[in-house]
C-alpha cells in the first residue's frame, strides 16, 4: 500500500483516519494485504486488536475512521460504542439531479445482498 493515508487528527490517545474508496479496513481474509490496518501498522503501530481500528467501513466508502493508540483509549471507544453513547453519522453524496431535497433517518444494517 503505497497510497498514503491522510491523517485528520491526532493525539496521545487516538487519531482519525481519512479512509479512501477501494481500500478494505482490516484484514477480514487470510493473507489480505493493503488494508488500513496494514498501513496502520507500518506508520503507527500498536499492539491493539485490528491496530487499534475501532470501527470499520466498507471497501468501497470512503470516510473517518477512528483509532485508538492506547489500550485506555481502546477499551474507552469500545464502551462508548457499545453503550451508543458514540454517535457515528453517514453521509451519502450522490451526483445528478434530485427531484426533492431533504434526509433519510434510518438505522443502517446489513445488506440482505451481500
Amino acid at each position: 500500500m503505497e497510497e498514503k493515508i491522510k491523517i485528520i487528527f491526532e493525539d496521545e490517545n487516538f487519531l482519525v483516519v481519512d479512509k479512501p474508496t477501494g481500500m478494505t479496513t482490516t484484514k477480514e481474509k487470510k493473507g489480505e494485504a493493503g488494508t488500513l490496518e496494514d498501513y496502520l501498522r507500518k506508520i503507527k503501530p500498536n499492539n491493539l486488536p485490528r491496530n487499534g481500528i475501532m470501527h470499520r467501513l466498507d471497501k468501497g466508502t470512503s470516510g473517518l475512521v477512528l483509532v485508538a493508540k492506547t489500550d485506555l483509549a481502546f477499551k474507552n471507544f469500545k464502551n462508548q460504542f457499545k453503550n451508543r453513547s458514540l454517535t457515528k453519522k453517514y453521509y451519502c453524496v450522490v451526483g445528478g439531479e434530485a427531484v426533492i431535497d431533504g434526509s433519510i433517518n434510518w438505522p443502517i444494517g446489513r445488506s440482505k445482498y451481500g
